[in-house]
Order: C-alpha cells, then sequence, then structure tokens
C-alpha cells in the first residue's frame, strides 16, 4: 500500500524531528565532560560530571510530557487528520512502557 502525498510529508517531518532531537542528546552526552567543566565549576569533578548527566536524564524524563501536550496540541489543530484505532492505541501503550523500563533501567 502506498502513502499519499500527506502521508509522506508527516512521516519525514516525523522523521526529521526524530533525527534532529536525538543528535541534540548525542551532543549532550558526547560533550558531557566539557558542559561539566563550563556549567559545574564549583564543584569538584566528578560532582560536575554527575549533574551535568542528570542534566541529561531530566531531558529523558521530560520527553513523555512534551509527547503528550504536543500530540494534544496536534489534535486540536488538525483533529480530522488521524484518528488511532485501538489496536494502535495498545502498540502506542505497549511501546512506552518499553521506553519508560528501558529509561529506568
Amino acid at each position: 500500500m502506498w502513502l499519499s502525498r500527506s502521508q509522506r510529508k508527516v512521516v519525514l517531518a516525523s522523521s526529521l524531528g526524530t533525527v534532529f532531537e536525538w543528535y541534540d542528546f548525542y551532543l549532550y552526552g558526547s560533550l558531557a565532560s566539557i558542559i561539566a567543566k563550563q556549567y559545574f565549576s564549583s564543584l569538584d569533578p566528578t560532582s560536575g560530571f554527575i549533574f551535568a548527566l542528570l542534566a541529561f536524564a531530566a531531558g529523558f524524563l521530560v520527553r513523555p510530557f512534551g509527547a503528550i501536550v504536543f500530540g494534544r496540541v496536534g489534535d486540536i489543530v488538525r483533529p480530522d487528520m488521524y484518528r488511532p484505532t485501538q489496536n494502535e492505541a495498545t502498540i502506542a501503550i505497549a511501546s512506552s512502557q518499553w521506553k519508560a523500563m528501558a529509561t529506568l533501567l
């Protein structure tokens, strides 16, 4: 089954957003030691690094709330665009649970 033009635009926009988001996380994780020295210079190096990683973790913890808020905004702006079925809702819930477990472990 082929995607319509509007569906391809949604897939492209969603993919680009995901790439930029993960690139941002990659950069922060890679530069955590430098960020610790710049922003937490008043602490000893180990504590500064831990605080930099805690800020990194906060980004992961806040992600689901952003998805809830902006998902709702998208539903308000274009309510006719997409209505999930029961199977898609079940898959979304299961996927969210796996992501939460992976984040916490």
